[in-house]
Order: C-alpha cells, then structure tokens, then sequence
C-alpha cells in the first residue's frame, strides 16, 4: 500500500516552490512595469532638490527620458536606475 502522506507532503512542497517562483516572477514584472517619475519626483525619491536632480541628468549621471526641446525640455526618470545608482553608493554630488 503507497503511503499517501509522503505524496500530500510532496505535492504541497511542489505548490509552495511553484508559488514562490510565480511571486519572484510577477515582482520582477512589477519593477518593470513601475512608471516613471518627474524631475521632482525623482529628486524626492533621491533627498534632493529639483535643480540638482535637473543637473545631473543634463551632466549624465542619472539616466532619463529626454522629451520636448529648449525652454520646455522635460524629462522622466525610472526609479530602478535611482535605486541601482543608490546601490552603487554612487555620490553624483563630486561627479
């Protein structure tokens, strides 16, 4: 006679790895799907004030979307370039 407990044991470590993995999975789409922030936004979610986030994009050091020309240059930030540019230690202010 099969031991039915070693399968429900079985079958239940299955679903918590399936589960587990379908969490990690839909986290990752998450970060992707994340909007994008304004110069404001972007220099809340740093600790700074909006001209230093503005001079840093227009200097390269935090990547952005670029959209409209002259006086009405706007730009947008990911916050996952933010938090990778924090996880570097990057210090922008000497750069």
């Amino acid at each position: 006679m099969k031991d039915h407990s070693i399968d429900k044991l079985l079958a239940e470590a299955w679903d918590m790895a399936v589960s587990t993995v379908a969490a990690d999975l839909s986290e990752q789409a998450h970060e992707r799907m994340r909007p994008f922030l304004s110069v404001a936004e972007a220099a809340a979610y740093m600790g700074v004030g909006a001209d230093t986030m503005r001079r840093w994009i227009e200097r390269g050091s935090v990547p952005a979307i670029t959209y409209g020309s002259g006086d009405r240059r706007m730009y947008r930030v990911h916050p996952g370039a933010l938090d990778a540019i924090g996880m570097v230690g990057a210090d922008l202010r000497d750069s």
